[in-house]
Order: C-alpha cells, then structure tokens, then sequence
C-alpha cells in the first residue's frame, strides 16, 4: 500500500508565499520550476517515507531539505499510511 500525502493549510500557505516571491523576484520559470521540483521531491517521500531526518526537537517531526534553502517538515503516519507535510520553511529566513 502506497502512501498518501496530505499538505496541512500551513503548508499550503508557505507554499504559495514562497512561489509568489520567486515569481515575484525571478519570474513565471523560477517559480514554475520550484514548484515542479517541490512536487518530485515530496513525491519522493512516498517511496522514503524515512528519507528525512528527525526533528531536533520533536520526535515526531521530520525534515527534509529541498533545493539549498527550503525545509520540509512532516510527519510519517505508519499505520495510516499518510506524509503529512506540516510546514515548507525557507531556512534563510528569521522563525
């Protein structure tokens, strides 16, 4: 049985700032790209759903780097068999 992955409203969030600032600042093919990469790279997860790190601080947390500045942070639901992507964070940025 496959994964499924589910993107929380945070996530979808960070996701459209960060491609409205790539379009914004590089143009329609950076952020186009960007986008098509982000979309392999947490696809990838459903065949390594582990392919992330542990979290630092919470256990249930992983995170997984995308391109040199983007973090992916999700959680693996074994037993549901669901990637639930919780935040896209550009590391450059102050929390």
């Amino acid at each position: 049985m496959a994964f499924q992955i589910i993107y929380s409203p945070n996530s979808q969030e960070d996701i459209r700032e960060i491609l409205v600032y790539l379009l914004d600042k590089w143009g329609f093919e950076a952020s186009h790209n960007f986008s098509e990469f982000l979309i392999d790279t947490v696809d990838m997860l459903v065949q390594q759903p582990y392919a992330g790190r542990k979290h630092e601080l919470l256990s249930s947390v992983r995170e997984f780097r995308v391109k040199p500045h983007y973090l992916v942070y999700y959680s693996v639901l074994e037993e549901q068999q669901i990637i639930h992507v919780l935040n896209i964070v550009d590391s450059r940025r102050k929390r």
